[in-house]
């Protein structure tokens, strides 16, 4: 579980950073795609780690249950909410 939490937190870290003061909503998801396709090698990666056999052996890692995805995804969704209202917080505002 470690493992995959790790990795979730990290895919929204990446997000999260590609600016230190502007919001990740003015980027857009889709406007990198080599950070998508990174995301995609990441995540298959730790799927193939999780759930083959091959995984499982080597890493001594078992299959998650579905539940345990959960939190995992509350944990990284938390993490983008509380970089954004970083962010938020200290950019300066304008006063028109």
């Amino acid at each position: 579980m470690s493992l995959a939490a790790i990795v979730l937190t990290q895919v929204a870290n990446v997000f999260a950073c590609r600016s230190e003061h502007l919001s990740m909503f003015r980027f857009g998801v889709g406007s990198s795609p080599l950070i998508l396709w990174g995301i995609g090698v990441e995540l298959t990666l730790l799927m193939l780690l999780v759930y083959a056999p091959f995984g499982n052996y080597v890493l001594g890692t078992a299959p998650l249950p579905f539940w345990m995805w959960i939190p995992l995804a509350l944990a990284a969704l938390l993490l983008l909410l509380a970089e954004e209202c970083r962010k938020r917080i200290g950019r300066p505002h304008v006063l028109a």
